[in-house]
């Protein structure tokens, strides 16, 4: 593990990156980390998606933290085009053996971790970019078939989220119910645009208490 000074050279910019060189430099804040069993683990600021190799996992998982910032610098550079993916850009970062990481101050910027996609823009979305996961946010006002109501998106939840959610939703007590969902899929079915959780990657917050999250009106129908 190499320790430096983020600012002895120049920062790039994350939307410069491509597969010319090894030795970028970047300055970013982690948004969201999570594994995956299998030989890989799984951002104008931009995202970029980042994997980190089985065989260094056990290396970066004590010093790479979600939401705080870090000086990383020297990666190996591929193309991001197949599977789920969790940003637009053409491109992803690896970690390899040379990779090294520094903690920043969490003053040197800031950054909402999440980008959300209004209920308009998912339903938009065309069969080519099904496989970016995205953040949205909203009402759960039922399950299985809710009351009509304009402004509405199912969401689809299953695997071990389901008993995250169901409390929540089984409750009776008049409250509403906020859920933010992160990193989840669009997903097409007869001719509609819903969402579902990705295995890993997507995560729920419900309720939650974020200082910089402005609740807007719209609705989530949430089955399971």
């Amino acid at each position: 593990m190499a320790l430096t000074n983020a600012f002895t050279q120049k920062v790039d910019r994350v939307a410069d990156i491509n597969a010319t060189k090894l030795t970028w430099n970047l300055v970013v804040r982690a948004v969201r980390l999570y594994e995956i069993p299998s030989s890989w683990n799984p951002t104008d600021g931009d995202r970029i998606h980042c994997s980190i190799p089985k065989a260094n996992v056990v290396v970066f998982k004590t010093i790479v933290r979600e939401f705080r910032i870090y000086s990383m610098r020297n990666f190996i550079v591929q193309p991001n085009l197949k599977g789920v993916r969790t940003t637009s850009h053409k491109f992803k970062l690896s970690f390899y053996m040379k990779t090294s990481v520094s903690a920043l101050s969490s003053e040197t910027f800031q950054l909402n971790p999440f980008r959300f996609v209004s209920f308009m823009e998912i339903e938009a979305i065309d069969v080519v970019n099904l496989n970016i996961l995205l953040d949205c946010i909203g009402h759960a006002v039922g399950k299985e078939d809710a009351r009509p109501m304009e402004n509405k998106i199912k969401c689809t939840i299953f695997s071990e989220m389901i008993g995250k959610l169901t409390p929540f939703i089984n409750k009776n007590d008049g409250e509403p119910l906020i859920l933010v969902a992160q990193l989840f899929k669009p997903n097409q079915y007869l001719n509609q645009i819903n969402v579902q959780n990705s295995l890993y990657a997507s995560r729920v917050f419900l309720n939650p208490d974020f200082p910089d999250v402005a609740f807007k009106n719209q609705y989530i129908n949430t089955k399971h």
